[in-house]
Protein backbone atom coordinates (compact mmCIF):
# COMPACT_ATOMS: atom_id res chain seq x y z
CA UNK A 1 0.00 0.00 0.00
CA UNK A 2 1.28 3.45 -0.83
CA UNK A 3 2.51 5.56 2.08
CA UNK A 4 0.34 8.50 0.98
CA UNK A 5 -2.38 9.21 -1.58
CA UNK A 6 -3.31 12.32 -3.51
CA UNK A 7 -6.56 14.10 -2.69
CA UNK A 8 -8.22 12.87 -5.89
CA UNK A 9 -7.30 9.27 -5.00
CA UNK A 10 -8.80 9.66 -1.53
CA UNK A 11 -11.95 11.15 -3.07
CA UNK A 12 -12.23 8.18 -5.44
CA UNK A 13 -12.02 5.79 -2.48
CA UNK A 14 -14.78 7.74 -0.70
CA UNK A 15 -16.91 7.69 -3.85
CA UNK A 16 -16.59 3.91 -4.08
CA UNK A 17 -17.75 3.19 -0.54
CA UNK A 18 -21.53 3.41 -1.05
CA UNK A 19 -21.42 0.80 -3.82
CA UNK A 20 -18.91 -1.66 -2.38
CA UNK A 21 -19.92 -4.78 -0.53
CA UNK A 22 -18.24 -7.70 1.19
CA UNK A 23 -14.48 -7.99 0.86
CA UNK A 24 -14.36 -5.05 -1.57
CA UNK A 25 -15.96 -2.85 1.11
CA UNK A 26 -13.46 -4.09 3.70
CA UNK A 27 -10.55 -3.25 1.41
CA UNK A 28 -11.94 0.20 0.62
CA UNK A 29 -12.57 1.05 4.28
CA UNK A 30 -9.16 -0.16 5.41
CA UNK A 31 -7.39 1.60 2.55
CA UNK A 32 -9.28 4.82 3.13
CA UNK A 33 -8.56 4.65 6.87
CA UNK A 34 -4.85 4.32 6.06
CA UNK A 35 -4.89 7.33 3.75
CA UNK A 36 -6.87 9.46 6.19
CA UNK A 37 -4.72 8.59 9.22
CA UNK A 38 -2.82 11.89 9.11
CA UNK A 39 -5.60 13.99 7.58
CA UNK A 40 -8.61 13.12 9.70
CA UNK A 41 -7.82 10.84 12.61
CA UNK A 42 -11.41 10.59 13.84
CA UNK A 43 -12.69 9.51 10.43
CA UNK A 44 -9.76 7.12 10.01
CA UNK A 45 -10.53 5.47 13.37
CA UNK A 46 -14.21 5.17 12.42
CA UNK A 47 -13.27 3.49 9.14
CA UNK A 48 -10.71 1.23 10.83
CA UNK A 49 -13.30 0.10 13.38
CA UNK A 50 -15.81 -0.60 10.61
CA UNK A 51 -13.15 -2.48 8.62
CA UNK A 52 -12.36 -4.65 11.66
CA UNK A 53 -16.06 -5.51 11.96
CA UNK A 54 -16.21 -6.43 8.29
CA UNK A 55 -13.06 -8.49 8.70
CA UNK A 56 -14.70 -10.42 11.53
CA UNK A 57 -17.81 -10.99 9.40
CA UNK A 58 -16.07 -12.34 6.31
CA UNK A 59 -17.11 -15.89 5.77
CA UNK A 60 -20.38 -15.40 7.63
CA UNK A 61 -21.86 -13.71 4.57
CA UNK A 62 -20.32 -15.96 1.93
CA UNK A 63 -17.39 -13.59 1.38
CA UNK A 64 -14.25 -15.46 2.20
CA UNK A 65 -10.93 -13.83 2.77
CA UNK A 66 -7.89 -16.01 3.24
CA UNK A 67 -6.25 -16.20 6.66
CA UNK A 68 -3.03 -14.59 5.42
CA UNK A 69 -4.97 -11.70 3.85
CA UNK A 70 -7.02 -11.26 7.02
CA UNK A 71 -3.82 -11.12 9.08
CA UNK A 72 -2.31 -8.54 6.72
CA UNK A 73 -5.40 -6.34 6.94
CA UNK A 74 -5.44 -6.60 10.75
CA UNK A 75 -1.78 -5.59 10.83
CA UNK A 76 -2.45 -2.67 8.47
CA UNK A 77 -5.33 -1.54 10.70
CA UNK A 78 -3.06 -1.79 13.76
CA UNK A 79 -0.50 0.36 11.97
CA UNK A 80 -3.18 2.87 10.97
CA UNK A 81 -4.30 3.20 14.57
CA UNK A 82 -0.68 3.38 15.68
CA UNK A 83 -0.09 6.42 13.49
CA UNK A 84 -3.20 8.08 14.83
CA UNK A 85 -1.95 7.54 18.39
CA UNK A 86 1.51 8.83 17.44
CA UNK A 87 -0.09 12.05 16.19
CA UNK A 88 -2.02 12.31 19.46
CA UNK A 89 1.31 11.91 21.32
CA UNK A 90 0.20 8.62 22.85
CA UNK A 91 3.63 7.19 22.12
CA UNK A 92 3.39 4.05 24.25
CA UNK A 93 0.25 2.81 22.53
CA UNK A 94 1.55 3.94 19.13
CA UNK A 95 4.75 1.99 19.70
CA UNK A 96 2.91 -1.13 20.86
CA UNK A 97 0.63 -1.07 17.80
CA UNK A 98 3.58 -0.48 15.46
CA UNK A 99 5.49 -3.38 17.02
CA UNK A 100 2.47 -5.68 16.83
CA UNK A 101 1.98 -4.81 13.17
CA UNK A 102 5.69 -5.22 12.44
CA UNK A 103 5.78 -8.72 13.90
CA UNK A 104 2.82 -9.73 11.76
CA UNK A 105 4.28 -8.18 8.61
CA UNK A 106 7.57 -9.97 9.24
CA UNK A 107 5.79 -13.27 9.85
CA UNK A 108 3.89 -12.89 6.58
CA UNK A 109 6.88 -11.61 4.61
CA UNK A 110 5.30 -8.24 3.76
CA UNK A 111 8.24 -5.88 3.12
CA UNK A 112 5.96 -2.92 2.40
CA UNK A 113 4.19 -3.34 5.73
CA UNK A 114 7.54 -3.79 7.45
CA UNK A 115 8.79 -0.57 5.89
CA UNK A 116 5.72 1.33 7.08
CA UNK A 117 5.98 -0.09 10.61
CA UNK A 118 9.66 0.83 10.89
CA UNK A 119 8.86 4.27 9.47
CA UNK A 120 6.30 4.84 12.24
CA UNK A 121 8.73 3.55 14.85
CA UNK A 122 11.33 6.04 13.57
CA UNK A 123 8.88 8.90 14.10
CA UNK A 124 7.98 7.63 17.56
CA UNK A 125 11.69 7.53 18.43
CA UNK A 126 12.10 11.07 17.09
CA UNK A 127 9.19 12.26 19.25
CA UNK A 128 10.94 10.74 22.26
CA UNK A 129 14.24 12.38 21.33
CA UNK A 130 15.89 8.99 20.81
CA UNK A 131 18.09 9.79 17.80
CA UNK A 132 19.97 6.46 17.89
CA UNK A 133 16.71 4.49 17.76
CA UNK A 134 15.37 6.76 15.04
CA UNK A 135 18.47 6.09 12.92
CA UNK A 136 18.19 2.35 13.56
CA UNK A 137 14.54 2.32 12.47
CA UNK A 138 15.39 4.28 9.33
CA UNK A 139 18.11 1.74 8.54
CA UNK A 140 15.48 -0.99 8.91
CA UNK A 141 13.26 1.00 6.51
CA UNK A 142 16.01 0.97 3.91
CA UNK A 143 16.54 -2.77 4.38
CA UNK A 144 12.81 -3.41 3.91
CA UNK A 145 12.77 -1.24 0.82
CA UNK A 146 15.67 -3.18 -0.65
CA UNK A 147 13.94 -6.44 0.25
CA UNK A 148 10.88 -5.84 -1.82
CA UNK A 149 9.63 -2.32 -2.31
CA UNK A 150 12.31 -0.41 -4.16
CA UNK A 151 15.79 -1.88 -4.60
CA UNK A 152 17.22 1.54 -5.49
Amino acid sequence: MELFARNDEVAALEDGLPHAQGVARLVLKATLAWHLRQRDGARARELATAARLLLAQTGAQGDVIGEADARLWRARLDLTEGEIHWLLNDLDLAGALAQQALLEFEHLGDACGGFDAHWLQSWIAAARGDVARQQLELAHCMAQAHAGIDPL
